[in-house]
C-alpha cells in the first residue's frame, strides 16, 4: 500500500514539475527541451486555455480599468500575445493595448 501511495505521489510531483510549472524549477536546459519537444503543439495546447485566460486575466484587468475613460495598457513581454488578446476581447475594455 505504501508503494502505491509513493507511486502516486511521484506521478503528481512529476506532473507538477514538467507540466504545471513547465520545468521552471528544473533549470533552463529542461525548460528549453520541453519547449523544443512541444513546439509543434504549443499553440494547440495553449488555445484550449484561452477561455480561462479571458475569464481569469482579461476580465479582472478590464474591471480594474473600468473607471478610466480610454485606458492604455503596455505589455512589454507579450510573447505569444495571449494576455493582450484576452484583455481586448472582454466586453468591458474600451482602451488600447500596446504590445511589443
Amino acid at each position: 500500500m505504501i508503494w502505491a501511495a509513493l507511486a502516486v505521489l511521484a506521478a503528481v510531483g512529476l506532473y507538477w514539475l514538467l507540466v504545471a510549472s513547465e520545468g521552471t524549477y528544473l533549470g533552463p536546459r529542461i525548460v528549453a527541451a520541453l519547449y523544443d519537444w512541444t513546439a509543434s503543439r504549443y499553440d494547440a495546447i495553449k488555445q484550449n486555455q484561452f477561455i480561462d485566460e479571458q475569464l481569469f486575466i482579461g476580465a479582472p484587468v478590464a474591471q480594474r480599468l473600468e473607471h478610466l475613460e480610454r485606458p492604455r495598457v503596455l505589455d512589454v513581454a507579450t510573447g505569444t500575445g495571449r494576455v493582450p488578446m484576452a484583455l481586448v476581447q472582454t466586453e468591458h475594455f474600451y482602451g488600447e493595448v500596446l504590445a511589443g
